[in-house]
């Protein structure tokens, strides 16, 4: 097998791992929505469903070219798989854990999440060690060389991914204090499981909320998937990618648009304020303060109203 860019894959017959089947897939092993992947080979991550179709396939797929469509930890993770099989299978759990990081930003060993980290450095025209111009070129040609550049390095990196800390010191720092911060009580989780929603409680900071704690801290306390971050002036309120893909594990709720709430917030802020929400169709959507860094709504004002509009949605669905 060998990895050949997606659009180049178009004319012959080939295996799509995390993304979407084009002209020439004989077989899709991918979790985005409306995939083709086979039933008995479906789980959360991608990469999972590589490793389901290698260890349980009664025959392989006949096609020489594997492919994506976008570039990503669970993408590359699914990619090295099936072009490195036997160095995967002796490392399955660590490469799980990484394509996980990445995907779901949810970590058992640090290192995965480090992995996570540099992949995402990579993938960053700000942090990426190549070339600036090229993340001018079309989001297919990015996509490409980064596979290209980053398949045959992909062993080393996990190997020696102390080598690496340049690229995933930032985020692991942010994770650092995210996790102290959650341990000493200046950060507070609390649940409403009947909503699927987690509350994150934060001091104000001169960051957003976003950037004021590391996803992954929060995703390690709790399955909900809802997210309200608050700080004590700004809030903004996410759904986990969880919740975009073809989910096995459990029955993901289903998303609440949340336009009607940010234009009922917006009305509430100065006029420099507004509240946006980026749609459910977004990979995660965000509910989000714009124009302004500060809201002029309480925090138990706002929380409260959260909790009213999803309530009613829930009742509107039931």
């Amino acid at each position: 097998m060998r990895y050949l860019a997606y659009e180049k894959s178009r004319v012959l017959p080939n295996i799509i791992v995390d993304g979407k089947a084009n002209e020439g897939t004989v077989l899709t092993l991918s979790h985005w929505p409306g995939n083709s992947t086979p039933q008995e080979f479906k789980a959360d991550l991608s990469a999972e469903i590589v490793f389901d179709y290698l260890l349980n396939a009664a025959e392989g797929a006949k096609a020489e070219i594997v492919s994506n469509n976008h570039f990503d930890a669970d993408g590359l993770v699914g990619l090295y798989t099936l072009l490195n099989q036997n160095e995967a299978m002796a490392r399955k759990d660590l490469l799980l854990d990484i394509a996980g990081a990445g995907d779901f930003e949810i970590y058992r060993d640090r290192d995965a999440a480090r992995i996570s980290f540099v992949l995402d450095a990579w993938h960053n025209p700000k942090s990426s060690p190549l070339k600036t111009s090229i993340f001018s070129e079309s989001y297919d040609t990015v996509t490409d060389i980064l596979y290209e550049e980053l398949l045959p390095r992909f062993e080393r990196i996990v190997e020696k991914i102390n080598s690496f800390e340049k690229f995933w010191r930032e985020q692991d720092d942010l994770l650092d204090e995210s996790e102290a911060a959650f341990r000493k009580g200046t950060y507070r989780l609390t649940e409403i499981p009947e909503l699927d929603l987690a509350i994150v409680t934060m001091p104000d900071s001169n960051r957003t909320p976003d950037k004021s704690v590391h996803r992954m801290a929060v995703h390690n306390l709790t399955s909900c998937m809802r997210i309200l971050l608050m700080q004590e002036t700004n809030f903004q309120l996410y759904y986990r990618y969880e919740t975009w893909v073809d989910y096995q594990s459990r029955k993901t709720v289903p998303r609440v648009d949340l336009q009607d709430l940010a234009e009922s917030l917006s009305k509430q802020e100065s006029m420099d304020g507004r509240w946006t929400f980026g749609g459910i169709n977004d990979i995660v959507p965000i509910l989000r303060l714009s124009g302004d860094i500060q809201s002029k709504i309480t925090p138990e004002s706002f929380r409260s109203q959260v909790l009213a509009f999803l309530a009613q949605q829930k009742n509107v669905d039931s």
